[in-house]
C-alpha cells in the first residue's frame, strides 16, 4: 500500500474516532430489556424511553452511575433527544402506501443507518404528517429501524398487522408491538398487535 494512502486511511480512522461527543438521546425499548434509565410512556404496559449514548455503533444504554456522573436529568436528556431525533428525521425519505382509491393508507419511514423509532420523538414528527394525517396520528414502532404512520382517525392500521409483526420479527432490535397515539402533546399507548 503506497505511504500516502496508508496516511490518508490513519487519518480517516482518527477523525471516526476523534468526532463529536456522543449524544444522550431517549429510546423507545421493550420494557423487559429492564434498562437501568428509562422514563415511562403513557398508557404503555410493554414499552419505555431508555436513555442511551448513540455511538458509532449504535445506542448504548447507560446505567445509573453513569447517568448520576454526567449529571443528567430528564430535562437535559429530552433536549438533546428532540435535537438527535430532528437530524435523524431529516434524513428520512417516508414511502406513503395509498389504497386502490389512491387515498394514503400509512407512511413508512424505514432506514438502515438512523435510528427512526427515535424520530417520534422531534416536535416536528407531527408536523411531517399532519397535512397528510392530521394534528392526531397513529404510531407503531415494531424496531429501531421502522415506524408506521397512520391517520388517527378511521385508521386502517389493523389490516397491516401482518407487515408490524414481520418488522418486529425482523433482525432489527426489536422496539415494541404496542400502538401509540400521537399529537402534538405527546405519545400514549392505545393498543397492541397480539402474536
Amino acid at each position: 500500500m503506497p505511504r500516502a494512502l496508508r496516511l490518508l486511511l490513519a487519518l480517516f480512522c482518527c477523525s471516526l474516532t476523534a468526532g463529536k461527543p456522543e449524544a444522550w438521546v431517549l429510546f423507545p425499548q421493550p420494557k423487559f430489556h429492564a434498562h437501568k434509565v428509562s422514563v415511562p410512556i403513557a398508557g404503555s404496559k410493554q414499552t419505555v424511553l431508555s436513555v442511551a449514548r448513540w455511538t458509532d455503533i449504535g445506542p448504548e444504554f447507560v446505567s445509573l452511575d453513569e447517568w448520576k456522573a454526567a449529571e443528567m436529568d430528564e430535562k437535559k436528556v429530552t433536549a438533546s433527544t428532540r435535537q438527535m431525533a430532528l437530524v435523524w428525521l431529516k434524513e428520512i425519505k417516508p414511502q406513503y402506501v395509498r389504497n386502490e382509491q389512491k387515498i394514503v393508507e400509512f407512511a413508512l419511514l424505514k432506514s438502515d443507518r438512523v435510528p427512526v423509532a427515535a424520530t417520534v420523538l422531534a416536535p416536528e414528527f407531527v408536523k411531517e404528517f399532519e397535512g397528510v394525517f392530521g394534528p392526531k396520528m397513529i404510531v407503531v414502532m415494531p424496531n429501531l429501524y421502522t415506524v408506521f404512520v397512520f391517520p388517527g382517525i378511521a385508521s386502517n392500521h389493523n389490516a397491516y398487522s401482518d407487515l408490524i409483526l414481520g418488522a418486529w420479527h425482523s433482525d432489527a432490535p426489536r422496539v415494541s408491538r404496542e400502538v401509540f397515539e400521537l399529537t402534538a402533546d405527546g405519545m400514549k399507548a392505545i393498543g397492541i398487535f397480539d402474536e
